[in-house]
């Protein structure tokens, strides 16, 4: 569905606007905050936010000045505004069980167990009101860097993650796209030289690495804060050369062409595509009061699952600026106040409420994320080893125009759990082993639920055999696989034949119509 942000005015806001308001003027009757408040800042929270239209992000701030084409450049604006607008303030460790997403939850409201006092709300309120108001002011508006692919795809690997992408590539390719893609690596740790230099360039594909971004020129724009694990990605997107471009987790499979989806009238209407995750959400509502946003209902929508986004950055470069400001104080501020400590808490909350927050409309995917696994000792309960995403088009063209009946397509299998890295991938038990079903027995992963696994039948195989390729082609060329078992290769050959190679059908009328089944170029053997 489309969301555009819309003005509710709901009591809930300015009741709990009032008793901040309240809890505040008490506290300074006593004198308990005067030496850290203006009476300026606290009338904030107590008026009306003066204009709850949307903002209006085509602004150009400086003219003639366009967006830097080199990342380091980008970086030197942003830097400062980032720190510079650092909150001085701590939000605890929350503990939140998410519930499923339901979109008949319409009584539900927004939970709340953080508990902030009402001087740090406005503490965070000022800084994020800061630093849009640099955003508009200091950020040049967005023009395409000339000479680069206007299209792409972006990804971040390295280290433990590279093999497994190298099997999310090669299904890429196996769709028939052929579009240029982005590699970025956390440090110069993570590139590998053959790899990034010899191997990538015949897939149309390179390697960048963030560090050498974040410490480019003299040295004086190094972040004051760390950046690690989920804060990788938004900083990609930043920096990535395309205009347009489709992120992908390293464990997000492809089994579609991606290419027409930046032609799609759902991409062209709104410029940005979501993908949902199975929960509701779980922000605290004193986000929006942070945000200056009137908050959401839980049953609008379900919480983002971010393995896969597609972004125009002439559309929602801000909203990518807003989102990196949440992420960058993330871990302890942020993905808190977001999530709650809820399932999935790290960055795959901070782009709905950065568009949000900016007024800009994006195309949230209505059809459920499904997932598919092994099942559990406990009757119908079932490891989620994948999750399948679906085909916006065909969830648009329903939801908008009434066309086509029954679930949308299979799209896109994030198999985030665990990871399909060829050194181990027969081995891993955590409870559960990928291989093996409950008795012990040889298995396919993606079995239950039956009508789910149903979905994509032949997938599997295909990314065993993606698998397969990555550990018999590579086997000596990841770092990853310097300390790997022996016989990798020869073991993943003895378990595809042995499980996989005769479970599915070869012919024709056996093959569901919307599975990719073309087999990925045969790339030669990598000599050293």
């Amino acid at each position: 569905m489309i969301v555009e942000p819309v003005v509710r005015h709901a009591r809930f806001k300015w009741i709990l606007l009032g008793g901040i308001s309240f809890a505040l003027a008490t506290w300074l009757y006593f004198g308990h905050l005067l030496d850290d408040f203006h009476f300026s800042k606290i009338s904030i929270l107590k008026s009306k936010p003066s204009s709850d239209a949307p903002v209006d992000t085509n602004l150009i701030v400086q003219e003639g000045l366009p967006w830097p084409a080199a990342p380091a450049e980008l970086w030197k604006f942003l830097q400062p505004m980032l720190d510079s607008n650092a909150p001085n303030v701590e939000v605890k460790e929350p503990s939140f069980k998410s519930e499923k997403y339901n979109a008949d939850d319409h009584d539900k409201t927004l939970p709340d167990v953080i508990g902030m006092s009402s001087g740090d709300i406005l503490n965070m309120r000022n800084f994020h009101q800061s630093f849009v108001d640099d955003m508009h002011s200091k950020i040049p508006n967005y023009f395409p860097t000339e000479g680069a692919s206007k299209r792409g795809i972006v990804t971040v690997a390295g280290g433990y993650h590279f093999p497994v992408f190298m099997v999310s590539l090669r299904m890429l390719r196996r769709t028939g796209s052929t579009l240029p893609v982005e590699v970025f690596l956390p440090n110069e740790d993570d590139y590998e030289e053959e790899i990034c230099e010899k191997i990538l360039p015949q897939y149309n594909a390179k390697c960048i690495t963030l560090t050498s971004i974040f410490n480019s020129g003299d040295g004086t724009h190094k972040p004051a804060k760390g950046i690690e694990k989920y804060q990788y990605k938004i900083f990609s997107l930043l920096f990535s050369s395309f205009e347009e471009f489709l992120f992908l987790d390293s464990d997000s499979f492809p089994i579609q062409n991606p290419d027409p989806l930046f032609d799609s009238e759902p991409f062209k209407r709104t410029g940005m595509i979501t993908w949902p995750d199975i929960w509701a959400t779980s922000a605290s509502p004193i986000f929006y009061l942070i945000s200056n946003r009137d908050p959401p209902k839980v049953s609008d929508r379900a919480t983002m699952e971010s393995g896969q986004i597609l972004v125009s950055k002439k559309r929602h470069h801000k909203t990518l600026v807003l989102a990196s400001y949440y992420n960058y104080f993330g871990p302890n501020l942020y993905y808190r106040l977001l999530c709650q400590g809820g399932a999935g808490a790290g960055d795959k909350e901070t782009f709905h409420p950065a568009a949000l927050s900016l007024g800009l409309p994006f195309y949230a995917v209505t059809e459920p994320v499904r997932g598919v696994g092994h099942a559990k000792n406990t009757p119908g309960q079932y490891y989620v080893f994948a999750m399948i995403q679906h085909d916006p088009l065909e969830d648009y063209e329903r939801i908008m125009h009434g066309k086509g009946v029954g679930k949308a397509r299979p799209f896109f299998v994030h198999a985030n759990t665990p990871k399909w890295n060829a050194k181990n991938v027969l081995d891993i038990s955590q409870p559960y082993t990928l291989t093996k079903n409950i008795n012990g027995e040889d298995s396919p992963a993606f079995v239950t639920p039956a009508e789910n696994a149903a979905e994509i039948p032949d997938v599997e195989k295909q990314m065993w055999e993606e698998t397969k390729w990555v550990g018999c082609e590579m086997e000596d060329k990841f770092k990853d696989f310097q300390e790997r078992l022996p016989g990798i290769c020869q073991r993943l050959e003895d378990y595809y034949e042995r499980v996989l190679s005769h479970r599915y059908g070869t012919s024709a009328d056996q093959k569901p119509s919307n599975a990719t089944v073309t087999a990925a170029p045969r790339v030669r053997r990598f000599v050293a």
